[in-house]
């Protein structure tokens, strides 16, 4: 079985209220959502990775060097990491420990004990501006338009025969972050009503029911090491894509975590953008 762990960057305006956009700032207009795919088999091994780090850098510097696994202090969350890396303030004063460099390294060891989830992450990019003004309202939700594509990936990923059997001929299921406008908005037939549209439009008839168990799984984050990873790596993602720099050091590290088609490239595979036009120049090709 794999399991996607999702998590989101980004705002979906309430009752799809896309007026209070209009007018802020450029990189508010975008809305991400993350799946990251973990075999069964390595669940317990990313989450071993995660606490290690932890405790290497975090946990140690707590009193009498104690501090609970799910404790939010303890929590890996990409943008109190590059709060520090862009001289700010982490949430937490425990955090006012880590340097710059303390969190480089942390940052590094992190990514190079992770390798064994290369072209296992899944982004969806919506520019939410634009598929306003393209379409004159918000057809469909954005958290499910990007859930959609996100299962549809989960799918193929599903249905491709590969060497290794863990990902090949499974079932699917999908874990997504408490809080998330995806949590927030999910009413099973107004998602299941968006996604059949959407299938309709591609016009390909996906197997979801049968490869995929029903209905996402609500977790909080602090709680499962492996959304904190997703959480990360689509922090670096969404971060490179709202500044428009494909060529920053932290998104070049996360490049081979995003799934690629056979010819090596990103977008169309791991990276979807929605609207279609909505790619930004710098990304066409990638």
């Amino acid at each position: 079985m794999l399991i996607f762990y999702c998590d989101e960057s980004g705002v979906y305006p309430k009752a799809g209220n896309i007026a209070p956009l209009l007018n802020q700032d450029e990189k508010d207009r975008w809305y991400f959502l993350a799946a990251l795919a973990v075999s069964i088999e390595h669940r317990k091994q990313l989450r071993d990775v995660v606490l290690d780090v932890k405790n290497k850098y975090i946990v140690c510097h707590a009193p009498l060097g104690k501090l609970h696994e799910r404790s939010p202090e303890a929590e890996i969350k990409g943008h109190e990491l590059f709060a520090i890396l862009k001289g700010g303030k982490p949430k937490f004063r425990l955090w006012n420990c880590l340097s710059k460099t303390d969190v480089e390294t942390l940052l590094d060891e992190l990514l190079s004990r992770l390798s064994f989830l290369h072209n296992r992450l899944y982004v969806v990019a919506i520019d939410q501006v634009f598929y306003y003004r393209k379409m004159f309202r918000l057809a469909w939700p954005s958290p499910f338009v990007a859930l959609t594509f996100l299962q549809q990936k989960a799918l193929y990923l599903l249905n491709t025969p590969t060497p290794n059997p863990d990902f090949g001929g499974r079932f699917g299921i999908f874990v997504v972050d408490r809080g998330s406008a995806v949590d927030q908005q999910f009413e099973v037939d107004e998602f299941l009503k968006t996604r059949d549209s959407i299938s309709q439009i591609a016009g390909v008839s996906f197997p979801y029911d049968a490869m995929l168990l029903e209905n996402p799984v609500v977790a909080k984050s602090s709680d499962v090491a492996q959304l904190q990873v997703c959480d990360l790596l689509l922090y670096i993602v969404a971060d490179a894509i709202r500044s428009d720099n494909p060529q920053g050091e932290w998104f070049k590290r996360v490049m081979p975590f995003i799934a690629a088609k056979p010819d090596g490239k990103k977008t169309g595979a791991g990276l979807h953008f929605y609207p279609l036009e909505a790619v930004p120049a710098s990304w066409k090709g990638f």
